[in-house]
């Protein structure tokens, strides 16, 4: 214990040393940041009042539906928490420049995962802690539970399952690690994705949300019985189901039940912990020297022949340096090629679905509430992508900023350069996005149309933001791209950009409210809705790119 008590003492005087050297600037950072959580924080709640009370008093669709569809949620969070903390602990586990100090020392290695495997679950699962609470408090707001049920939901119930999601993943991380040594790397990876895609394919195949609907409603108005013979066998086993129960049954006040799948709960994480550890004590300190051999065996093994300088190129010299220096950039480093990939698949998946989706045949109040929760999750997928690889762009640069200042490149067009490379891709993936989003209610036309504008907006107003804020809030000292993802100057990105969602959807809420409602195409209400859009990307766009444009001025 006292190995472990000293590593946590080192990381919080480096924490403390660095709060106490910060200048007024940082300090203003700070409260800032703090009155964009608070805010973050009241929105997610209002949001998830609203939504809970629209659902079971608007909409009623029943208790046992509406913690189904909360199940579905906790799947798709239960899946995000591990491939972010997979992709997240590479770099803390593997990367971390204080792994190599701990190494010196004759700490073991299994009390260095100990702390590590903590600071990355903390680190990179900070701000979901924050949205899940708010989303908790506005859930049980509405249902008026008492004080303890929100202690108890969040620190009996949410910590276990996340806990469970993120040593899941650095399991199968450390697995890929070992088994790199005799199959290549990238097949792995490709497997790991796969088998993830098949999984998320298998679950929603069984429990397939719009027959589970059609089902339930054929009951109606005695919607509030317990379906559980509507449930796949599949779901009985995954801790969503599990998590979902716990809520039900706390809301019906059968303790006796909430008691059954809490203590399932816990125990299959406290397992999982236990294999996690166990896997670290034989391979922890086996696949650290495996990952340094894979940093040195891509740097010197990739090199495309269209990233050769000798190549003849149709873009000026500078910007053929600029481009082929930020693709290396990108290609050399496994961390990003590995999560483009990740995020590449999870688009398609989410493709895919949306392709086999049939909702148009669905009751007309609950057409509008299903198209506003499609193009959320459009956004939300473009923010998380932007926050991801555009954010960390301008921190890249490093401390060889110097060849820049010191070359006749000017820092417009070094800016401009990094807003083409990243625009371009994003607007191709949100155009993508849009195009099968209208698949599910019919192929209309003029949706279509709609959204394809809109599209365009968004993927503008994400890349200036994403592009500023990352100019501002610049580290030149972190060289992983994932830290710089998941930094507090990040985090506060991700979270304006969730306002924007609720701000885009604002914008088209009433022409496609009124669409489905009179299956009528209406212009006026289209072409307010482009024009709202319009004025709201710029209106964001022209400040955070002036402001990523300043502060690169300024750093540099």
């Amino acid at each position: 214990m006292r190995e472990i008590f000293f590593i946590l003492k080192f990381k919080l005087l480096f924490i403390f040393k660095t709060a106490l050297d910060s200048k007024w600037g940082a300090v203003l950072k700070e409260l800032a940041s703090v009155a964009v959580f608070t805010g973050f924080a009241l929105s997610t709640f209002i949001s998830s009042n609203y939504a809970t009370a629209y659902l079971l008093s608007e909409a009623k669709i029943g208790l046992f539906l509406f913690h189904r569809i909360l199940s579905m949620l906790l799947f798709i969070l239960f899946v995000l928490v591990s491939l972010g903390n997979m992709i997240v602990a590479y770099s803390t586990l593997y990367k971390s420049k204080d792994i190599e100090f701990f190494l010196t020392t004759p700490i073991k290695p299994i009390k260095i995962y100990t702390v590590k495997f903590l600071d990355n679950f903390f680190y990179s699962s900070s701000t979901m802690f924050i949205f899940i609470f708010s989303i908790l408090l506005g859930y049980g707001s509405y249902l008026g539970k008492p004080l303890h049920f929100y202690l108890f939901s969040f620190f009996g119930v949410i910590v276990p399952f996340m806990l469970m999601s993120a040593s899941l993943s650095i399991i199968i991380l450390m697995l890929i690690l070992k088994l790199s040594k005799k199959i290549d790397i990238r097949r792995l990876i490709f497997l790991a994705g796969l088998t993830y895609a098949v999984c998320i394919y298998l679950y929603f195949k069984s429990t397939n949300p719009t027959k589970l609907f059609t089902e339930v409603m054929k009951y109606y108005p005695y919607i509030d019985q317990y379906f559980a013979q509507l449930d796949p066998s599949l779901a009985l086993y995954l801790p969503n189901h599990w998590v979902a129960e716990i809520f039900y049954f706390s809301v019906r006040e059968n303790s006796e039940m909430v008691l059954k799948y809490f203590l399932i709960l816990i125990s299959a994480t406290i397992g999982m912990l236990l294999i996690n550890f166990s896997v670290a004590r034989k391979l922890y300190f086996e696949t650290l020297f495996i990952a340094f051999d894979l940093k040195n065996k891509f740097r010197k093994k990739f090199e495309p022949e269209f990233l050769k300088f000798e190549k003849k190129s149709i873009f000026h010299p500078q910007i053929e340096v600029l481009m082929k220096r930020d693709l290396k950039m990108f290609l050399r480093e496994p961390s990003q090629w590995v999560h483009f990939l990740i995020m590449v698949l999870l688009v398609l998946i989410f493709i895919w679905s949306l392709i086999n989706m049939r909702l148009y045949r669905v009751e007309t109040q609950l057409l509008s509430l299903a198209f506003a929760s499609i193009f959320s999750f459009n956004i939300f997928l473009i923010a998380s992508i932007v926050i991801r690889f555009v954010y960390p762009l301008i921190s890249l640069e490093g401390m060889g900023y110097w060849t820049i200042r010191s070359s006749p490149v000017k820092l417009t067009r070094l800016y401009i350069h990094k807003f083409i490379i990243s625009f371009f891709p994003i607007l191709i993936v949100s155009e993508a996005i849009s195009y099968f989003s209208v698949f599910p209610f019919g192929k209309d036309r003029n949706i279509g149309l709609l959204m394809a504008i809109i599209s365009l907006f968004i993927a503008l107003t994400y890349v200036s933001l994403g592009l500023g804020m990352g100019g501002y809030f610049a580290n030149y000292t972190e060289k992983s791209p994932v830290r710089i993802a998941s930094s507090r100057g990040a985090t506060i990105t991700l979270l304006l950009g969730l306002v924007l969602i609720s701000i885009f959807m604002g914008i088209i809420f009433v022409p496609i409210t009124f669409y489905f409602q009179s299956l009528k195409f209406n212009t006026e209400f289209f072409t307010s809705a482009i024009l709202g859009a319009l004025f709201t990307s710029i209106a964001i766009s022209v400040p955070f790119n002036l402001l990523g444009l300043k502060s690169m001025k300024r750093d540099f």
